[in-house]
């Protein structure tokens, strides 16, 4: 509505808004003038901080730091002695430092030292967001807290601030405490220390502690600050595991025995004619290695899946509740089987394209699916033909998938592919064309999804930083950053803001002391 309605109009609306009687109104007119940045509505936005419901106190708090205007510092500062609940102390704190309130901090430490713990739980929770370092030795004295929750959130709190003046307290209270506090200083002190400290004592955990749960996630904690000791541990998960992160950090672990192990047991499961981890195996040893049983994979593919006389019978069977073990065990036998045809599609030896094609008649739509992309990657036009026929009718929820099975072939394949549907006028086809582009390796069609996020439509900026997202690389991770920095339009520079952060340098265990986004909640 910015792009076709006068500001002068909607200021002048939304105020008239924030005095209706529907509590959902008001929120979302309060909300509108923070967006707006209206200034003007600011006196009607402080009354709304004694507002009878909850949430339109809360947007209201927020707003009005978000707006800038310092005349809103007396009424939030008022509305401090009226606090109950912790997500309202939240809010004035973020607006009182977005505004430069010179008593902050004074504040603050009175809230910590409240009689209620409540309070005193939210202030520790608030300073750590805000990362206030000038709290740290009252965060210290909250150490010793008579309320244990408080202790808990003081300790998530020094290890958001990062200041490593804090590690002998919190040393002190992880050499005298026992259960979650014991955990949570000494997961504190590697956070804080990058991983340098207490790495023995992850190292002794995993041998020695009597609990199975400890002694995992010792191990994955080691594995995931690089400690080269993980690399037995993870190759024991990965002869029985399929799960994402122990592969993800498989992968990221440089140890050259455990790619030397991995390796032979693929070739040992393959042998065997053994499918469990079959997908994960074949990825983590790339496509060079598994050119090496390229045979072998055939007689796997022939022996195991092709049943020309008879047709898989519980496909299209009514869901009937209390099975979901055999539908599971369904979607992991479709999944293994799609992997084995995705890599004998990137040998490029055009010989195996007659032994695939009696795929194409398979009753799943996946299988179907892969069938057509192995024979497109071994060089057939009449697959890659169809493939692009199933993008451009396909559902929204079918298209994404298609769009990943399309950027594994060459981007001089697609163009040629796409040229003729380059010319329809519809904006979702067209991001779906580029993002295939973007993801096979041509940096060009970033252009068209960085202009579908300035778009006024919602549902095509959406679409636009959805394919993005599941897109998104280390490479693509430094131009998205370096484009951040000259964007005017608000909403592609708000949807970058998301895209440029690294999520794979989160790590679980240290969930607790990440700073998190501040919300409208």
């Amino acid at each position: 509505m910015r792009q076709v309605v006068p500001r002068k109009t909607m200021t002048t609306f939304m105020r008239r808004a924030l005095k209706d009687k529907a509590a959902y109104v008001v929120r979302r007119a309060v909300i509108a003038s923070g967006v707006l940045k209206d200034k003007g509505a600011v006196s009607t936005i402080t009354k709304l901080l004694a507002h009878k419901a909850k949430s339109v106190r809360n947007i209201a708090a927020y707003v009005l730091g978000e707006i800038g205007d310092a005349s809103a510092l007396p009424a939030l500062v008022k509305s401090l002695q009226f606090v109950r609940t912790g997500r309202f102390l939240n809010n004035i704190t973020f607006s009182l430092q977005r505004l430069g309130d010179p008593q902050l901090m004074k504040r603050l430490t009175g809230f910590l030292r409240h009689r209620q713990a409540f309070i005193r739980l939210n202030a520790a929770f608030a300073v750590g967001e805000m990362r206030v370092n000038a709290a740290r030795s009252i965060l210290e004295q909250a150490l010793q807290d008579p309320n244990m929750i408080v202790r808990n959130q003081a300790i998530i709190a020094l290890a958001k601030l990062g200041d490593k003046r804090s590690l002998p307290a919190l040393k002190k209270t992880f050499s005298q405490d026992s259960g979650l506090r014991k955990q949570l200083a000494r997961l504190a002190l590697l956070f804080i220390t990058n991983g340098q400290a207490y790495r023995d004592l992850l190292w002794k955990e995993l041998h020695q502690s009597r609990s199975r749960t400890v002694r995992k996630k010792s191990g994955f904690l080691l594995a995931s600050l690089g400690d080269q000791r993980a690399a037995p541990f993870l190759y024991h998960q990965l002869r029985y595991t399929t799960s994402k992160r122990a592969w993800r950090l498989g992968q990221s672990m440089k140890s050259p025995y455990l790619r030397k192990l991995i390796e032979l047991d693929t070739a040992r499961q393959i042998k065997q004619q053994r499918t469990y981890r079959l997908p994960q195996l074949l990825r983590f040893v790339g496509k060079e290695k598994v050119k090496q049983h390229k045979k072998e994979l055939l007689s796997l593919l022939i022996r195991k899946w092709y049943r020309p006389n008879k047709r898989s019978r519980h496909v299209y069977k009514k869901y009937r509740p209390g099975t979901p073990s055999r539908l599971w065990g369904y979607n992991r036998r479709n999944r293994q089987l799609e992997a084995v045809m995705r890599q004998l599609g990137g040998t490029h030896d055009r010989t195996l394209a007659l032994w695939l094609q009696g795929f194409l008649y398979h009753r799943s739509y996946h299988i179907r699916t892969e069938a057509l992309l192995a024979l497109a990657m071994l060089g057939d036009n009449g697959a890659l033909r169809s493939l692009v026929a199933r993008l451009v009718n396909a559902s929204d929820r079918h298209r994404p998938y298609l769009v990943r099975r399309l950027s594994a072939l060459s981007v001089k394949r697609l163009k040629q592919a796409f040229r003729s549907q380059r010319l329809r006028k519809d904006p979702f086809l067209q991001l779906a064309l580029s993002t295939a582009l973007l993801r096979a390796g041509d940096k060009r069609a970033l252009k068209t999804l960085l202009s579908a996020l300035r778009r006024p439509q919602y549902a095509v900026r959406m679409r636009a930083y959805a394919y993005l997202k599941h897109s998104v690389d280390a490479s693509l991770r430094k131009t998205l950053r370096g484009l951040y920095d000259k964007e005017q339009n608000e909403h592609a520079k708000s949807l970058l803001r998301k895209l440029i952060k690294d999520p794979s340098k989160r790590i679980p265990e240290f969930s607790f002391f990440y700073v998190n986004d501040v919300t409208l909640d």
